[in-house]
């Protein structure tokens, strides 16, 4: 209970609550108005505050003007500027009250309608100014106390009915009987008819960690006649909790006996949560860290205001301490980045007497940049004359520099959004970083494919240091790991800060470093899921800040452009995928449109993509599967996922296509993503195997052990070859398991199924009920219920005849190893795990390795360094594709060129090997031969040929290039590019002439003369001799030949023919003689020529181990021919050579 100790409202009578509450109240009000706490006092306003229009007598001016207040705005505050100690409070005799008051405010606390049913006054020997905040915060509290004393003003009954908003209970000590109002029943939500009560069903309502002290509280106030007075929780039938007042006393009789404990209960959980909030309150405002300075109020201009006082915080925040600042201009807080416009702003503000709030940067003591949030007010004297500026700063750095680091990060996820490619994401990345952090210059290093290296992906240069970085260091070489700043990152997986680099070694651009003035690195590593994937490298002029104080962003860094640089390569990879799967992959809305789809899905359906995103896919769907379709749909648009839904989609062609679609809906993009798998094919197959399953005649059983029947279905009474109306039972079951030891095997098995669950599988022969033997697969399961087996069931499935193949396949597998051992070749068979299943006696001898050293082993263990050879690599593509493979390779283990033909299967590889050494040297030797025939046709001028008849492949010497002009490499059909070069007149007797000499088995050379076209189109006469070539059948099988220039000769000839024709007047033996030398220079330009080429090319074939032995003696005998063509040649040329002799003479 307190007294009015406020003299300036004498007609205000003082309110009676609790202590506690007027204590809390008071010390809230002086925590928001920095006051003192014993300057609140708590009064009730005179009974007459009710109409306007009722006079009132009032005891001084002040409450005049409080009471005009009151009834006019009751919602406001009545606040007494800071003037209030000139003002002249006076009683009605005209004496002065009160003269030290210099600051007073009055909240008014309502009731219901706004009526005012207290006021709370708050006052100071000191002037102050109230913000809105703090108005804000005292109308708050009115609205508090307004609740708080209705609870507390409600006086304990005295045998009267209780308020209906209060609960009245009463204890008979004398029965400990309790009784409670209907309120008291509400408030603890029970019901009275079914709710039992008495005091222990009460107590145990009662909070656990309140109950011992209420009841502590409660037998002192009754065996000490006090007023109980406490506040708990107690706990409703939902097990949720409430906060309850009581207050209780006790009643005596007329001699003075305790006779009954009553009291009122009120429901106070409300309150308590504005308690809390206002506790809240008051510690913000307790604890705040905002720096104050006060300055005068002029000049506006240069200098300034100055600065007359600055709080603790200010030094905090600042560095500067009050003497440093106190007489100067708060200007000194400015600095290079201070916003110009923003000061402008904060000018003319100023100048106009106006409120003013913004966020600068401004600097410390030290040069530090800091954020501060600006609020500036103007305060004026009693005459409304402007005397100070008042401004409270608040260091904002911290939100702020986290604004701006999360407008980074935004802005760093948009452009790896907006840019295509890796490259432009990190360039422009870098360049924003920069910008934000005033680096010299920034870098990111990826690893390279193999992850052994750091490599640079993207530079940027901000400052005139990091250009004159780069121009001193253009290029950066790969580092290893722990090699370089990004290297030992990399390695440390930290932040790494290098600091006067022109003296770390480690840094291997350090001169560069030192040359452009970058005193320090900053290494970043860049992480997603604890891997690192990147570094940032970022370099620091000398006298920059210290980036130490950016750990925290450069954490976030690490993991943000990580998971960025992650999600782009993963973007870029998954584009691929989407571009290059070869199922449909695509995004559909909920609307029905595919979004997007991908160019297999274009292919599959035949379709372009625009075709495909402009009609719902509905439209595709085959009619048949549309209801189906809709319904998937329906689920996708609940966000149910879906899985292997089938339907039938068709092509553009027309086309019918199965699709197996796996869809997931996106509830947050109203995406649905699908791929599907084209099932056509197995579709097809399922179809097929659907039919297998039924023409397989698989029956069915079922044994219940309840009632010990049994059930066969009709396929099962066929294998046991029953009639249809056939009734098993126990007995009649046993017949058909006559055959030892499956009789036994079989009533084991039902042993274990029905005693421990064991399910079986075996295949046996049974006896039908005709007798006959009948092989079946039989498979069994049980099933339990309260660890009793009620059911035996499964299905049975005849497969005599498979049996029987097997049998026989066992035994004809008997017989083929018998064959296998007696191949020429070495046999290898293993396994689906490369486990050696047969290894032949060819085997042993060709790799030298017996048998039983490497049967049932894996066949990689006995030749370790295997898969470094192509002997490896192929068994091993045969087995993974599923595809016959024949190669040859030499293994360097058997020193053997070895001829292998894998042949897979589904159980493994058979493998036939054969040693090919002997003929890869002989077609090695065949090789060098014939390059040495080729080299031996450049030492003639003829066009030397070899034409095969196996594969009509007719090949030139060059010298066919040298004489005609053609380029042979680019004609790939040369014996086309002859025959069509052969003149029109002479081609059908050379063709004739040519093909009667091949079809005559025992002609072994032709001869031909004809016109042949050049590359020019001018013809030139040429003189071909063909050497045939035959097999054994005297078919011919390739041709040796040269085709030789006569032109000249051919030339010269028609030339003496002219002459001759001129000469007609010389003498006969003119005539002879120019005839004779026209036959010598005939046989000199040809017939000498012709057989010499033709010995030259053939010699050079003979001499090497080219030809079997019968065509060697064939190529000697055309040789023996040719030399002795030349020899009568020679005698000829003698002859005629001593009758022009002869000739001449005469002439």
């Amino acid at each position: 209970m307190v007294n009015n100790n406020l003299a300036a409202f004498p007609s205000f009578l003082p309110l009676t609550l609790p202590i506690n509450l007027v204590s809390d109240l008071a010390q809230l009000a002086a925590v928001i108005c920095g006051t003192n706490k014993a300057h609140t006092a708590l009064l009730s306003p005179p009974d007459e505050i009710t109409s306007l229009n009722k006079k009132i007598a009032l005891k001084n001016n002040l409450e005049s003007l409080l009471i005009n207040h009151l009834l006019t705005v009751p919602q406001q505050l009545f606040i007494l500027g800071p003037t209030a100690g000139n003002q002249k409070i006076q009683d009605s005799k005209g004496n002065i009250i009160c003269p030290k008051i210099a600051f007073l405010v009055v909240v008014p606390i309502l009731g219901t309608n706004d009526k005012v049913e207290a006021i709370m006054c708050i006052w100071d020997s000191q002037p102050k100014q109230l913000k809105a905040d703090q108005e804000q915060a005292l109308l708050a509290l009115g609205k508090q106390a307004a609740t708080l004393i209705g609870l507390h003003q409600e006086p304990i009954p005295n045998h009267k009915q209780p308020d209906p908003k209060l609960g009245y209970w009463s204890l008979n000590l004398s029965d400990s009987s309790l009784t409670w109002s209907e309120e008291v029943y509400r408030i603890w939500d029970r019901d009275r008819e079914s709710f039992q009560l008495n005091y222990a069903n009460f107590l145990a309502t009662i909070h656990p960690d309140d109950r011992d002290t209420f009841h502590r509280i409660n037998t002192q106030a009754i065996t000490h006649n006090k007023i109980h007075d406490f506040t708990h929780r107690i706990i409703l039938p939902d097990g949720s909790i409430k906060w309850v007042h009581e207050l209780g006393m006790l009643v005596l009789d007329e001699k003075g006996q305790s006779k009954v404990f009553e009291g009122t209960v009120q429901d106070i959980s409300i309150q308590k949560r504005e308690e809390h909030q206002l506790r809240l309150v008051e510690s913000v405002v307790t604890n705040t860290k905002d720096a104050v300075v006060i300055t005068e109020a002029e000049p506006f201009d240069e200098p300034g205001p100055r600065i007359i006082y600055v709080n603790e915080a200010f030094t905090k925040m600042t560095g500067y301490s009050a003497k440093e600042v106190i007489g100067k201009s708060p200007r000194i807080l400015q600095g290079p980045k201070t916003d110009v416009e923003e000061l402008k702003r904060l000018s003319r503000a100023i100048r106009k007497w106006e409120p003013y709030e913004s966020t600068l940067i401004n600097y410390k003591k030290n040069g530090e940049e800091f954020w501060a949030n600006i609020s500036l007010n103007p305060v004026a004297d009693e005459t409304g004359w402007y005397t100070h500026w008042v401004s409270i700063e608040r260091d904002v750095s911290e939100q702020k520099n986290q604004e701006l680091q999360k407008k980074l990060l935004v802005d760093i996820s948009r452009y790896f959004n907006e840019e295509e490619t890796l490259q432009a994401c990190l360039t422009r990345v870098l360049k924003h970083l920069l910008d934000f952090g005033q680096y010299a210059f920034g870098e990111i290093w990826l690893p390279n494919l193999e992850a052994n290296q750091m490599q640079l992906c993207a530079n940027h240069a901000n400052k005139e240091s990091g250009y004159n970085f780069y121009q001193q260091e253009s290029t950066a070489q790969p580092l290893s790991y722990g090699q370089g700043l990004p290297g030992t990152v990399w390695q440390n997986r930290q932040v790494e800060l290098w600091q006067d680099l022109k003296s770390q070694e480690s840094f291997v651009r350090n001169k560069a470093a030192e040359a452009a003035g970058i005193e320090t690195a900053v290494g970043i590593p860049l992480s997603h899921n604890q891997k690192i994937i990147g570094v940032l490298v970022l370099g620091i002029e000398k006298d920059s800040r210290n980036p130490i104080k950016n750990q925290e962003f450069f954490l976030q860094l690490e993991a943000h452009l990580g998971a960025e640089i992650n999600r782009k390569r993963l973007e870029l990879e998954l584009d691929q995928i989407f571009k290059f799967a070869p199922d449909i992959v695509c995004i559909a809305g909920t609307d029905g449109y595919f979004k997007k789809i991908n160019p297999a899905g274009a292919r599959l359906l035949e379709y372009s993509e625009k075709e495909l995103l402009s009609r719902p896919y509905l439209e595709f769907v085959h009619p048949d599967d549309r209801p189906l379709t809709v319904n998937a749909h329906n689920k996708l648009k609940d966000f149910e996922k879906i899985y292997n839904q089938e339907n039938r989609y068709i092509t553009k062609s027309g086309k019918t296509i199965w699709l197996s679609w796996t869809s997931s809906p996106s509830p947050e993009d109203g995406l649905i993503y699908a791929i599907a798998k084209d099932i056509t094919k197995n579709k097809k197959l399922r179809e097929l195997l659907n039919m297998a399953n039924k023409l397989a005649g698989i029956g069915s059983w079922e044994m219940d052990l309840g009632t010990n029947s049994i059930y066969w279905s009709d396929n099962a009474k066929k294998i046991y070859g029953v009639d249809k109306d056939y009734i098993p039972s126990v007995e009649k079951t046993k017949n058909f398991y006559q055959i030892e030891p499956y009789r036994s095997k079989i009533a084991t098995y039902f042993q274990n199924a029905t005693t421990h669950g064991e399910a079986w599988d075996i295949e046996m022969p049974i006896v039908t009920e005709s007798g006959m033997e009948r092989w079946v697969r039989m498979i069994g399961h049980s099933e339990f219920k309260d660890n009793k087996c009620i059911r035996l069931f499964g299905s049975i499935q005849n497969i005599h005849e498979l049996k029987v193949a097997q049998l026989a396949y066992k035994k004809a597998f008997k017989e083929n190893r018998k064959i296998l051992e007696s191949i020429g070749d070495a046999f290898i068979s293993v396994d689906s795990n490369w486990t050696v299943s047969y290894w032949n006696k060819q085997a042993e001898e060709l790799m030298g390795i017996d048998r039983k050293k490497i049967l049932d082993k894996p066949l990689w263990e006995m030749f370790p360094d295997s898969s470094e050879y192509d002997f490896y690599k192929n068994l091993n593509k045969s087995r993974q594709n599923n595809i016959k493979v024949v190669f040859e390779a030499f293994h360097p283990t058997f020193n053997l060129w070895l001829e292998v033909s894998v042949y897979p299967s589904q159980n493994g590889l058979s493998i036939f090997i054969k040693n090919v050494s002997e003929r890869i040297a002989a077609e090695e030797k065949i090789r060098q031969s014939n390059e040495r025939f080729e080299i031996a046709t450049e030492a003639t001028n003829d066009a030397i040929y070899d034409r095969n008849f196996n594969d009509n492949i007719l090949s030139f010497s060059r010298g066919f290039k040298t004489l005609f002009g053609y380029d042979i490499d680019k004609n790939v059909n040369s014996y086309k590019l002859w025959k069509d070069s052969l003149h029109p007149d002479d081609l059908p007797l050379v063709m004739q002439s040519f093909n009667a000499a091949l079809n005559e088995p025992k002609t072994k050379k032709w001869e031909g003369e004809y016109r042949f076209k050049k590359a020019n189109g001018d013809y030139a006469y040429v003189k071909d001799m063909v050497i045939i070539v035959r097999n054994q059948e005297g078919q011919a099988t390739r041709i040796v030949g040269s085709m030789a220039d006569i032109t000249l000769s051919k030339i010269h000839e028609q030339s003496l023919e002219s002459l001759n024709q001129d000469l007609k007047e010389y003498s006969f033996n003119i005539e002879e003689q120019n005839k004779k030398l026209r036959e010598i220079a005939w046989t000199q330009s040809h017939i000498v020529r012709a057989p010499v080429a033709r010995l030259m090319g053939i010699i050079e074939l003979f001499k090497e181990d080219m030809l079997d032995t019968s065509e060697k003696e064939e190529m000697l005998d055309h040789i023996l021919e040719s030399a002795m063509e030349l020899d009568n040649i020679i005698k000829d040329i003698v002859e005629k050579s001593k009758s022009i002799f002869n000739t001449e003479n005469k002439i």
